[in-house]
C-alpha cells in the first residue's frame, strides 16, 4: 500500500487507498464466482452420476469440478474416471458414451456460457476481453496464464480507471456501464 502511495505521490492517498480497495473487492469476486462454480459443478455432476448409478460418483464428481479449475485439460481429466468405471461396471461402450456426453454438455454451459457472464457481471470485465486476454496470457504464460487472466486484468482496469489517460483502456475493458 504505501508503495503504490509512493507512486502515485501523497497528494493522491485517497486515490491510491480507492484503487487498492478495488483491487481487492475484484479479487475477492474473482475468487468467490470460482469457488461459486466448483460447487456448483459439484452438485451436477455427482448428481448425474448418482443417475446413471457410476459407482463412487460422491468422489467423481467434486474431483472433476476441481481438475476443472485446471486450463484445457483439466475438463478432460475429470471424465476418464468414471468414464472408467462406468466402462468397467457397465461393460458398455454406450454408457461411457453417456457419462461422456454428460461430462461434454455440463462443462460446454460451464465454460462457454455460465463462468463468463459470472465473471464479466462480478468483476466488471466485458466477456470478449476475458477471451482475448485469456488467449493473451495462456499464450504467454500457458496454463498459468489463463487462470491469472482475469485477476491481472481486473487489477489493471481498475488502474486504468482511476487514472484519467489511461481512463479509455478501462472504458474497453469495461463491463456493464455505471451510467
Amino acid at each position: 500500500q504505501n508503495r503504490v502511495i509512493k507512486a502515485l505521490g501523497a497528494k493522491e492517498e485517497k486515490v491510491s487507498q480507492n484503487i487498492l480497495s478495488e483491487i481487492n473487492s475484484q479479487i475477492k469476486s474473482f475468487i468467490l464466482v470460482k469457488f461459486l462454480i466448483t460447487v456448483a459443478l459439484t452438485v451436477v455432476l455427482t448428481a448425474g452420476l448418482l443417475i446413471m448409478g457410476i459407482n463412487y460418483a460422491y468422489i467423481w464428481g467434486p474431483l472433476a469440478a476441481i481438475l476443472n479449475l485446471i486450463p484445457f485439460i483439466g475438463a478432460v481429466l475429470g471424465i476418464i474416471p468414471p468414464a472408467l468405471v462406468a466402462l468397467i461396471e457397465f461393460n458398455s461402450f454406450w454408457m461411457v458414451a453417456m457419462v461422456v456426453l454428460f461430462f461434454v454438455l455440463v462443462q460446454a454451459l460451464e465454460s462457454n456460457l455460465i463462468t463468463p457472464k459470472l465473471l464479466a457481471d462480478k468483476v466488471n470485465l466485458n466477456p470478449l476481453a476475458i477471451l482475448i486476454v485469456s488467449m493473451y496470457w495462456g499464450w504467454l504464460w500457458g496454463a498459468i496464464g489463463v487462470i491469472l487472466a482475469v485477476p491481472i486484468t481486473a487489477c489493471f482496469k481498475v488502474i486504468c480507471d482511476h487514472i484519467e489517460a489511461l481512463q479509455p483502456i478501462g472504458i474497453l475493458l469495461g463491463g456493464k456501464s455505471k451510467t
